[in-house]
This record gives C-alpha cells, structure tokens and sequence, in this order.
C-alpha cells in the first residue's frame, strides 16, 4: 500500500497576523515611565540615557517582531489514509518567503481534532532562513474512525527580547477519512478450498452454481442437444450451440450487520473493527471477496487497491441502524464461504442469519462479545498501539 500525501489547504492571503503585548512587555513598559519620570525629576544624563536605550530597545522589539512572521507560510501534509489505533506522522511545512530576513524562534500549532491523541502537536523552529524552508514533525493516534477536521495553523513568537508576542494564522481546514482500527485475528482466515477454525454456528450446504450465456456457436459432435439454440438454428440454417461460463467465484463474502441498541455502539466498533482487520489480511494474501452492509449493494474486492480503499471508506462511515441487514440482501452463489459478523448476539437467530447459514456452503457466525468472537478477533494490537503515544 502507498503512501501518498494528502496536502492541507494554504490561506492565499498569507494568513491573519495579531501582535501584542506581553506580561514581560507590559512590565518593561512600566519601568520605562518610571524612569521617564525619574530623568525628568533629576536631570541627570544617565538616566536619560537609560530612559532612551529602553525605548530604543521597546521599538526595536516591536519592529522585529512584527516582521519575525511577515514572509511565513505554512501548510500541513499528512498521509493519505489514515487508520484509527495507528500511529501517523504530520509534516508542517514551513516556508519563508521573506527576502534577505531570517524567522526566529518559531513555534508551530497545528489545531488537531478532540479525537486525536498527542504527545505534542507544538513544534520549534529555531531559525528558517529567507526563501527557504523547514519541516517539522508530530505524531498522533486517532482513537475513532469516521471523519476528523484538521484546524488552523498557527504560528507564534516573541523574538527578539519577549516584549511583543505575534502571532500569525493560516486558514487549514482539511477533513481527513479515517479508517477502522486493525486489530488482530487469532483464528486461521478462510480462503479458497480451506475450513474454518474457530467456527461458531457453522452450517454446511450443498448446492450448484449458476452459469452466465456467453454466446452461440456451430454445433459439434458430442455436444449437449438440450443447448442447441433452435430459432437461431432455424434462422441460419444450421445447428447452433449455446455457450455458457460460469461466474468468477469469490473466496469468501463478508457480511457485516450494523444493527445496534442503545448502550451497545462499542459492540458495534468491535465488529466493523474485525471486518476491517479480515478484509485488509485476505487482501494481503490477494483473496478475492465481497463486503455487504445493509442498504448497499455488495462490494468487490480482492487485489485491486482501489476497491479495497472503497470497502475501507464504506467501514468507516458506517453507522449503526434500527433495521441492520435483511434477510432479502443476503446474495450467495457466487463465494462458497462467508462470515456474518454481528453486533448483538440475539440476532443470530434473526432471518438475516438463517439467509446467510442457507445460502452458503460454509457460514461463519460470529456475534462481538461471544467467546467465538473472542476467539476469533482481538483489539489488542490497536490498543497498545494507542498506549504507547
């Protein structure tokens, strides 16, 4: 799998600058009137003059700090997909685009979404020089899938001495898919002309596949008579045969049913989290499969990346339903084996269910919380993966 950059969006207008005062700025502020005060009460020259070097020092200090962040650009690059429970790496780019006037002390705030876990999303800049550019770094861990927004970009600095703080904005907004957390799965995966191990509600059947027309051909000898196409034959004056394939199998459907109660949404992670880990290992081992959630037709997927990435984005915006899967959307035929993976463990006895354990030769029922379940999936691997940022 790639690991394509996403960019974040740039603020054309070179972002929104504020500069202010600091508590170390306001105090040196009130020491300069107090010895304002006192040169003028004294007339000594020393005092003057210290009453001058600290203006001189208060202007140069705002002047440097108001053009420290004028030429500054930022923009943000992340990866491409991105995986609830797994580390990912953010690049601030920082550009400055000043000429012949170096930016100091730098520190960059990337505005992170509330899901997100972070040892620090602050980075430091010493100095980027003019007209060129400097990449700084942060890690983080989404703790839920579904859609993130990224916020503004802000940078800030008290350069040279700390008595004006600026700071300068750049519109980012960005919205980034995240996929389900990837577990681990204890139990062997099924595949073509393979068993299931760890099976729970296991259902063997017996049935022929269906054949597709593919097209018309002379007849020859030894072929069957029930095939001969007799209007066509009639019409050209000759026999002809018709010619059938069968469809491509799959290796194993995957039904996920996201019908949840109240109090039971975590259930419901756990099983989009076991689909997600099953469809990224069979397609690993280049597998060919089906995913079917409730109200979308089932979707293809096995060696293509592409359909792969489209089966994630459908996991992760998957939500929970009053109605889950119906027992009419359940397709068989065309995969031998398949795995229906449930939220609640009562609707193992739903028609949904017995559709599933009819259809297919081999079924596999598994319910989130059963020690079948249990037996099959774990959510360690993501949850350490958390702990550890």
């Amino acid at each position: 799998m790639t690991d394509a950059i996403a960019t974040g969006d740039v603020d054309r207008r070179g972002g929104v600058a504020w500069l202010s005062q600091s508590k170390a700025g306001l105090l040196f502020v009130a020491l300069s009137i107090v010895t304002a005060w006192g040169a003028a009460h004294s007339g000594a020259n020393l005092t003057y003059l210290v009453f001058g070097s600290m203006l001189g020092a208060l202007l140069l200090s705002g002047a440097a700090a108001a053009w420290n962040l004028s030429g500054l650009r930022v923009r943000r690059e992340m990866p491409k997909h991105l995986y609830a429970g797994r580390r990912f790496t953010v690049r601030l780019i920082v550009e400055n685009r000043g000429r012949g006037l170096s930016g100091f002390s730098l520190k960059i705030h990337d505005g992170v979404p509330r899901d997100v876990d972070t040892l620090e999303s602050r980075c430091y800049a010493v100095r980027v020089p003019a007209r060129r550019g400097k990449e700084l770094e942060y890690t983080g861990v989404f703790r839920r899938r579904g859609l993130h927004r990224f916020g503004a970009i802000t940078a800030r600095s008290r350069f040279p001495f700390g008595f004006f703080a600026n700071r300068r904005s750049w519109r980012a907004d960005e919205e980034v898919l995240v996929y389900p957390a990837i577990g681990r799965l204890k139990g062997e995966l099924p595949y073509a002309g393979s068993g299931y191990e760890y099976a729970e509600g296991l259902q063997m059947s017996r049935r022929e596949g269906t054949e597709d027309f593919y097209g018309l051909r002379e007849y020859r000898p030894g072929d069957n008579p029930r095939r001969i196409h007799w209007k066509r034959s009639a019409r050209l004056q000759k026999p002809l045969v018709m010619e059938f394939i069968k469809p491509p199998e799959r290796d194993v459907d995957i039904y996920v049913d996201n019908y949840v109660s109240k109090g039971w949404e975590e259930r419901l992670e756990e099983t989009i989290s076991c689909a997600a880990t099953v469809v990224e290992a069979l397609q690993s081992e280049g597998c060919r499969m089906g995913v079917k959630v409730a109200g979308s037709r089932i979707m293809q997927c096995g060696g293509d990346w592409k359909e792969y990435h489209l089966v994630m984005k459908r996991l992760a915006l998957l939500r929970s339903s009053e109605t889950g899967l119906k027992a009419e959307e359940v397709e068989g035929g065309v995969s031998r084996q398949a795995i229906l993976l449930l939220a609640e463990p009562s609707r193992k006895r739903s028609p949904m269910a017995s559709a599933v354990t009819s259809k297919y030769p081999q079924a596999l029922v598994l319910a989130a919380g059963t020690e079948g379940f249990n037996r099959f999936f774990s959510m360690e691997e993501a949850n350490g993966l958390r702990e550890g940022v």
